[in-house]
C-alpha cells in the first residue's frame, strides 16, 4: 500500500513540535523576524494552512518559541 497523505495516520503532536522546532532554529539562526509563516512552514514541510492549524496567530507561534 502506498503511503499517501490519504492513508497516513496524523500526528498533530508530532507535527507541532516539528513546527515550533523550525520556528526556534529560524529565530536562533537569523532573529525573530525572519520566524514567517511562510517560512516555518517550509522548514517544517507543511503547508501553511497547516501551520494555521495549530499557530492560527503569529503572536501564539512567537510565544511558544519564546
Amino acid at each position: 500500500m502506498v503511503d499517501s497523505p490519504r492513508n497516513r495516520k496524523k500526528q498533530p503532536d508530532v507535527v507541532r513540535q516539528a513546527l515550533l522546532d523550525c520556528a526556534t532554529k529560524l529565530a536562533l539562526e537569523h532573529g525573530l523576524a525572519a520566524v514567517s509563516f511562510q517560512a516555518v512552514a517550509s522548514a517544517a514541510g507543511v503547508t501553511k494552512g497547516g501551520l494555521f492549524h495549530h499557530f492560527p496567530y503569529k503572536r501564539l507561534l512567537i510565544g511558544e518559541v519564546v
